[in-house]
Formats: structure tokens, C-alpha cells, sequence
């Protein structure tokens, strides 16, 4: 049950002042867990003429509250982003506003020409007259504003007034403001680019992977850390990620980031030989795979991809539920894997194997790794050309082959026939697991 608010002032703002005060940075649109800016131009125009006829426009949100270094008191918008962006451009002569006459003649009307006098601009613009300017600047709108919120609370108000829209819990981690939210975001920036081979960015999505992938790095652990309420706590917290971390976590996207723009790249698209893209619990074991792999060791981008596609192929193996999951049973085999892995470089000592136990997690610990699954799929799918471009070379993956590096193959001279093609192009034939899930040793 969500924690009971304080009730809330109202004022009544009408649009010059709106745009003033956004002008003055007294109010703030660009709260975390707002959305971009959507509405089309049609949409804005359309909010402009409900103004100018005084028909009813809903309520601003806002939380109140001074800024960081408490100079001045602002209004963080929880909802009417899109109302109030349409207003500002409005007045700002971004768009005009069409108005339909009595008589079905319409017109296309800028706000004002003195918005214009500094700026070049298509000649022959017609301006609101007086008596529409007039009906605009005097309209009010009911700015609903509470004070002394939670940022929690700030969300949860958020979630209630998005009419059938809630947020995920990806965009409501990106609620959190923290150091470590703030170096997950830098993340995010930095590799967004090369993740969005991987995994589609809706809702915030790509953000949560980095986040896990931060945690999992951070714990180092055999045990599950990444549950709901860990992550909730890691971007909680105000200590700073250490440069440790800061480190580990870039080289392993760096890793990651060069497989996809790599022709190695197929290892997140394919699975046993099956399109399988790569998921979030397998996201965040090859990265924890990856920090723990020494540079002394000069392992190449081919070797990474080859590990990559081992340890999916262990997981998917192992595990006894259709679909890895985020939580301790697809986690544990995922660890024994790399523990194996590391033990055969000689990096560390090997953990003893034991069978992966049934799912006793409960559901905050155990979870898909997105609620709108299927949406971000078909969009991801439908936007990533990528995908279905850089797909594994066609090998056989049914019979046990002896293992040998991807990138240093020569391939055997073989006469082919029409009929038998010829796989000189193939960088490495990879070996398949066989009953047990135990690939052969090097």
C-alpha cells in the first residue's frame, strides 16, 4: 500500500505565465522518469484550440521543491510535460494554430510577430488577432502542486495519472537520484549505440540491464544479487561506484560493444543453432565473465565471442525452464559455467559442479526480464536490421566437432560440387555440448 501524501496547493497559471516561468528554469519538464517529448505538431495545435475556446484542459502536476544547492524553489513536472511543451512552442512561433471560421475558411496563425522580428523566417506569416490573443493569454489552467514528496511518492503519482500506462520498473528505477544512477546513465549514453544490437531501448530497458550488470559486478557473487529489492537499494544508495567498478564495468561493455560490431557478432542472435537474441541473465554472466578475465591474458574479440556463445549454450542447456530467467536457478548454472571456464585459463580454482535445484525463489527475486516482452521484441525486431543481417555461418551443430580458434581457421582444400557448398568463408566450426551439457575439453 503506497505511503499516504500531504494534500496538495492549487493555483491557477495561464499561459505567458507558463512560458515565463519555464524560461526562468522555475519549472522543471525534465523530471527522470518523464518521457520525451511525443506530441505531433497536429496534437499541439489541436491543445492551442482548446484553449482558445475555453474548453476544459487538465491539470498540471507538480513536486515543489528547492534545487540542489537550494537557491530557488522549482516545480518538477509529474505530469502535463506534453501540455505545457505545446504551450512554450506555441509561443515560441514553433508551429502555428489553425482556425477554422464560421464559414469553414480556416487560417494558420503564429502567436505573436514580435517572437519573430530577431529571427529569419518564411515571409507572409499571419499572427493571432487581438481577440484570439486575448482568449489565449487569459486562459487558466489548474496547477495541482504538492510539497515534501518522496521520490517514490513522486513516481508513484506519476504511474496513477498515466491512464492505463504505468511505469515499468525500468523507468522507475531511472527515477532514483543517486552517483550510481548517474554513472548507470553515463553508461548508457556511451554504449547505447552498440547495446542496441542486443536489446531494444523502449521503456528504458537497455538502462536496466546496465544497472543489473553494475550490481553483478559489484556483489562478485555465486549467489543471485540482482533481485528486485537489491537493485532498488544499489541506486538507493549515495556512495559513489568505485573507480574499480567504473572500470570493470567499461571494459566489459567495451568487450561486449566490439563483439556487435564484429562478424562475430551472430553469438547474440543464435543459439544450438536456433535465433535465440541474447537475454538479460545472460547479458549480465558474460559481463561478470568478462571483468574477471586479466588483460595479461590478450584474449581476442573472436575467443570472447566463441566464450559467449559456450556459456549461452551451456545455460540453455542446463537449465530446466524454457526461458532463462533473472534469478538464482538460471544464475547458479550461468556461475558454474564461468567458474569452469576461469579454472581451464588457470585463472582461479574450479567450484565444485553441483545440480541446478528447482525454482524455490519467490517472485521478487525470480522475473522475466521484462513485463512488456513481447512489445519490445517485435519493435526491436522490426527496427534492428542487424539482426537478421549478421546471422552465424551455416554449420551443423548436431554432431560434436573438435574446437579450434574462430579467427585462425585455414580451411581444409576440398573439391565441392554444386550441390555441397563450400564453407572456406566460415571463421570457426564450434563445438556442441554433448548429454550432460559438459562441452569437450581443450
Amino acid at each position: 500500500m503506497a505511503a499516504q501524501v500531504d494534500r496538495p496547493g492549487s493555483k491557477l497559471l495561464s499561459p505567458p505565465k507558463i512560458n515565463d516561468m519555464v524560461n526562468k528554469q522555475t519549472i522543471n519538464l525534465d523530471t527522470p522518469y518523464q518521457r520525451e517529448v511525443v506530441w505531433q505538431t497536429r496534437k499541439m495545435g489541436a491543445l492551442i484550440d482548446t484553449i482558445i475556446h475555453n474548453f476544459y484542459v487538465p491539470p498540471l502536476i507538480f513536486a515543489v521543491r528547492k534545487n540542489k544547492d537550494n537557491s530557488r524553489v522549482i516545480k518538477y513536472c509529474i505530469d502535463g510535460k506534453q501540455r505545457i511543451s505545446s504551450i512554450v512552442g506555441f509561443m515560441n512561433n514553433e508551429f502555428p494554430y489553425t482556425h477554422v471560421e464560421a464559414d469553414g475558411t480556416s487560417t494558420d496563425y503564429y502567436y505573436a510577430e514580435s517572437v519573430d522580428r530577431n529571427r529569419k523566417h518564411k515571409s507572409g506569416r499571419d499572427y493571432l488577432p487581438p481577440d484570439l490573443r486575448q482568449r489565449f493569454d487569459e486562459f487558466e489552467i489548474l496547477s495541482v502542486e504538492y510539497s515534501n514528496l518522496s521520490v517514490e511518492a513522486e513516481v508513484e503519482i506519476f504511474s496513477r495519472v498515466q491512464l492505463g500506462v504505468p511505469l515499468t520498473s525500468a523507468e522507475k528505477l531511472k527515477a532514483h537520484m543517486s552517483p550510481t544512477k548517474d554513472f548507470c546513465e553515463e553508461l548508457h549514453t556511451l554504449y547505447r549505440k552498440d547495446l542496441s544490437f542486443l536489446f531494444s531501448d523502449i521503456r528504458c530497458r537497455l538502462f536496466q540491464h546496465i544497472v543489473n550488470l553494475l550490481l553483478v559486478l559489484k556483489a562478485d557473487s555465486p549467489n543471485f544479487p540482482a533481485t528486485k529489492k537489491n537493485v532498488e537499494t544499489f541506486l538507493q544508495g549515495q556512495t559513489p561506484p568505485s573507480d574499480e567498478l567504473k572500470r570493470k564495468s567499461k571494459y566489459a561493455l567495451d568487450i561486449i560493444g566490439e563483439i556487435a560490431r564484429s562478424p562475430h557478432s551472430w553469438v547474440f542472435t543464435q543459439v544450438n543453432g536456433h535465433e535465440k537474441g541474447i537475454l538479460a541473465l545472460e547479458f549480465v554472466c558474460f559481463g561478470l565473465y568478462v571483468s574477471k578475465v586479466p588483460r595479461r591474458f590478450s584474449r581476442s574479440i573472436a575467443d570472447f565471442a566463441n566464450d559467449c556463445h559456450d556459456l549461452r549454450a551451456y545455460i540453455h542447456n542446463n537449465i530446466r525452464t524454457k526461458t532463462p530467467m533473472m534469478g538464482s536457478p538460471s544464475y547458479r548454472i550461468a556461475y558454474q559455467w564461468l567458474e569452469e571456464k576461469l579454472d581451464t585459463m588457470g585463472i582461479r580454482p574450479a567450484m565444485v559442479r553441483t545440480p541446478a535445484e528447482p525454482s524455490l525463489t519467490p517472485d521478487t527475486e525470480e522475473y522475466e526480464e521484462d513485463e512488456d516482452l513481447l512489445e519490445s521484441t517485435l519493435a526491436h525486431l522490426n527496427t534492428n536490421s542487424l539482426l537478421h543481417k549478421r546471422k552465424r555461418p551455416a554449420v551443423c551443430l548436431e554432431t560434436p566437432v573438435q574446437p579450434s580458434t574462430i579467427a585462425n581457421t585455414i580451411p581444409t582444400t576440398t573439391t565441392t560440387t554444386a550441390t555441397t557448398p563450400s564453407h572456406n568463408h566460415l571463421t570457426r566450426q564450434r563445438p556442441v555440448a554433448r548429454r550432460g551439457g559438459k562441452f569437450p575439453r581443450r
